[in-house]
């Protein structure tokens, strides 16, 4: 098996029916060099029986043991990861073919970069209505503090990156703009494309649980603002 320049790491809780759509989008890439970890969140659902499916010995299953989570599932997943680079992505969305080889690119190109992400767009369940993500805006680190713009299912971050500043446990909403905050407090490098890589579906399971998801999220990022505001003027120096 070719030894792989990135990994992909798909949490996923159920789904199944969306999940083989997307990983029929990784075995589309332009490059061959990748690996994709599918780390199961407590699923009620076969899922190692659709990465038997797909059957390609560079999609790996594995369970999530330990604490229940979007976060503990994709810290399962970061831990097993080959690459030096992971590609954040969800089990329901569309990866473009370009996506690896434009991210495997860029690293080439500014191997200084810690963190990268690009443009996506949205579409609903069912059509080809395509939108462009309308949060998106190059980084800048101050707007960072107020807002999170990056677009968590396009990021690409390195492995010893995210080994050292996990995703947090104890959070079941805004947990990547937490993760993106500790690395704003470490001034790490962000870079980024115009070029949107990867379709973000919308659908009725996410739909029915908006409101609550909305709430939650909105308390949990004013909170994480409140904690991370020391250091948007005094960068911590590790």
């Amino acid at each position: 098996m070719i030894k792989p320049k990135i990994s992909v790491v798909i949490a996923v809780r159920n789904r199944s029916h969306f999940l083989k759509e997307t990983l029929h989008s990784l075995k589309n890439q332009t490059i061959e060099e990748w690996e994709a970890i599918v780390a199961d969140d407590y699923s009620t659902e076969d899922i190692k029986a659709i990465v038997e499916e797909v059957n390609d010995e560079r999609i790996h299953y594995v369970r999530n043991e330990g604490t229940p989570g979007p976060s503990a599932a994709r810290n399962v997943g970061n831990a097993l990861a080959q690459a030096s680079l992971i590609a954040v992505a969800d089990s329901d969305d569309i990866i473009l073919p370009r996506r690896l080889e434009v991210s495997l690119k860029y690293f080439d190109e500014h191997p200084e970069t810690d963190v990268f992400y690009s443009r996506m767009y949205n579409f609903p369940d069912g059509t080809y209505a395509f939108r462009n993500h309308s949060s998106f805006i190059p980084y800048n680190r101050d707007e960072l503090y107020e807002r999170d713009f990056i677009p968590h299912v396009t990021v690409v971050y390195k492995k010893d990156l995210i080994s050292e500043f996990p995703y947090d446990e104890t959070l079941l909403a805004a947990i990547d703009y937490e993760m993106l905050l500790k690395f704003a407090d470490r001034n790490k490098v962000f870079g980024w494309v115009e070029e949107p890589l990867t379709l973000y579906r919308r659908h009725a399971d996410q739909i029915s649980t908006d409101a609550e998801r909305k709430v939650l999220q909105k308390a949990n990022a004013a909170r994480i603002k409140i904690e991370h505001a020391p250091y948007r003027l005094n960068p911590i120096i590790d």
